[in-house]
């Protein structure tokens, strides 16, 4: 086809488009007088009656949609031995063109996502399933109106850099659902997980699934979670990334089950976000005591391998934060029971009674860290603050530092100097010996005995790398003490040893109160010295109230 010929009443005026599946030009409707778009079957295509076949009928159900974000088809036609589908000529640009400059604002991606979920609405309502939603098949015009572009087809424009999978699954790799990726049947929440695609990436500006290679999307497609929103973009409501997060739910059961559903939250996240609502105070400011959970930290990295690191890292930083005076801290056995969910934060602090939450993730590739934390107010569901540090390993003390005083500072809570210190104080330099009483506690809280004599060997080997690291002791004596009220060890082999190491640990630092638990623990049950049991457990309390 060349610019200027005509084929039947259209006069072609530029060629927009191609690819696998279309060719796209501007034309003249020489009748009627206005532009249009006319989409061509390949010429290497023409031949195949099936793709022919497919061709129409998809066109077909296209043309059945009447709505302002679908864009109108006028007839489907053959002249000239070339089939052809005439459609409306959106003058604007593609989404994908404003995401490469940069993320959009709150307001302005939701205002899209509603109109495009508008138009998969009307689609699903007639039985027709895109496919194929992506940046590229989407059209904003000059007033902001976004138009959705070949319903049921495959990609029109340049592929770029964004892979098409061929075969039984039909769609743009880095949007498919898992369940497209394996070409199985594929109904309206397949449209909503892509959908959440092109959320996340305009929230961004980028793919929340990537690889240097098709199958590397695809296996991250099927198995890994996308990055939290807010650990790329910082000042993102908290709502926002809940509502991608269940369209980008890896189960169709688990995602929103109708474009309405969708539509509803969006909505209201638009109404909050224009006015104002998400900007309200913190419950500080209605003099209500700061209080917080901190959830354990999602596992970002190699499965199981590394679920002790973000288990005791998060503990940890739960641990520092009970120091502060005047802040409450959810105990550990209450914030995880969240742990594997991803429950609103409202329902958390109904549940915990706290009135913010530290939810993090950690990803940890040899001695490569990457940590993202982010505060969230309960009351108004807004994010307070958020970091992501991209360290190595000897920076993990540094890391922790900096995320409970940042805390304590967005908290507003008053510290004295005794507690500023007490946030801060760390009980080894030694990054390997903290490494290893890390993999002691993720193995002394399963309560196994194989479990126990993994986590007493974890904090005898932090004990070579430190002899003086008073915590290891500390933890030593408690499973000494666990194995030998159990009799998985003859007390009177096991509670002499449970109570040497808490007195070494004692000897380190007087003002450990995990050392005075310990100790306490020996003295009331296996020397039955209630009393002096009660001085060590009161002694603990007052250094440590949690």
């Amino acid at each position: 086809m060349t610019i200027g010929s005509t084929i039947s009443h259209y006069r072609i005026v530029e060629k927009l488009g191609e690819g696998g599946m279309g060719v796209v030009y501007k034309a003249e409707d020489t009748k009627l007088r206005r532009f249009v778009a006319l989409k061509f079957l390949p010429s290497n295509l023409l031949g195949d009656e099936s793709v022919k076949a497919r061709f129409l009928r998809e066109a077909r159900a296209a043309a059945a949609l009447q709505h302002p974000n679908i864009c109108t088809v006028y007839e489907i036609d053959e002249a000239d031995g070339q089939t052809f589908i005439a459609m409306a000529y959106v003058d604007g640009a593609e989404l994908g063109d404003r995401i490469e400059t940069g993320p959009l604002g709150i307001t302005e991606l939701l205002d899209t996502a509603i109109q495009v979920a508008n138009g998969l609405e009307q689609a699903h309502g007639k039985g027709v399933v895109h496919r194929d939603i992506k940046p590229a098949n989407i059209m904003e015009t000059k007033s902001g109106q976004a138009v959705l572009m070949d319903f049921g087809l495959a990609q029109l424009g340049e592929a770029e850099s964004k892979l098409t999978k061929d075969g039984a699954a039909v769609g743009t790799c880095a949007y498919m659902s898992p369940e497209q990726t394996t070409g199985t049947n594929c109904d309206q929440r397949t449209d909503i997980w892509a959908l959440g695609v092109v959320l996340f990436e305009m929230a961004t500006g980028q793919l929340p699934f990537r690889g240097d290679y098709e199958q590397a999307v695809l296996y991250s497609i099927m198995n890994e979670p996308p990055e939290p929103i807010t650990a790329v973009r910082t000042g993102v409501p908290p709502e926002l990334e809940r509502i991608v997060g269940k369209c980008l739910a890896k189960k169709a059961d688990e995602r929103y089950q109708t474009a309405a559903d969708l539509i509803a939250d969006l909505t209201a996240l638009k109404r909050r976000e224009e006015s104002g609502e998400s900007a309200r105070p913190s419950a500080e400011a209605k003099d209500e005591p700061p209080s917080i959970a901190v959830l354990p930290f999602e596992n970002r990295g190699r499965g199981d391998e590394d679920e002790y690191f973000s288990d005791g890292i998060s503990e940890d930083i739960a641990g520092a934060l009970a120091k502060v005076e005047g802040l409450q801290v959810t105990p550990r056995s209450l914030a995880f029971q969240f742990k594997g969910k991803r429950p609103l934060p409202e329902e958390i602090g109904r549940t915990l009674k706290v009135n913010h939450v530290l939810e993090g993730s950690l990803r940890r590739s040899g001695d490569r860290l990457r940590i993202h934390v982010e505060l969230i107010a309960i009351d108004g569901q807004y994010q307070v603050w958020s970091e992501r540090y991209d360290r190595v390993m000897d920076d993990i003390f540094e890391i922790q530092d900096d995320i409970s005083q940042s805390i304590v500072e967005q908290l507003r809570v008053t510290l004295v100097d005794k507690k500023k210190r007490a946030v801060g104080k760390r009980y080894t330099e030694n990054v390997q010996a903290y490494n290893l009483c890390l993999k002691g506690r993720y193995c002394w809280w399963k309560r196994t005995p194989d479990m126990i004599q993994k986590a007493m060997d974890c904090y005898e080997r932090a004990l070579v790398e430190d002899s003086s690291y008073a915590l290891a002791h500390a933890w030593l004596s408690d499973c000494y003490f666990t194995v030998g009220f159990y009799e998985i060890q003859p007390p009177r082999e096991a509670m002499p040893k449970a109570e040497a190491a808490a007195l070494k640990a004692l000897q380190l630092d007087a003002d450990l109160a995990e050392a005075h638990t310990a100790l306490g623990a020996v003295e009331a049950i296996y020397h039955w010295n209630w009393a002096a049991g009660e001085r060590a457990f009161r002694r603990a309390i007052e250094l440590d109230s949690s």
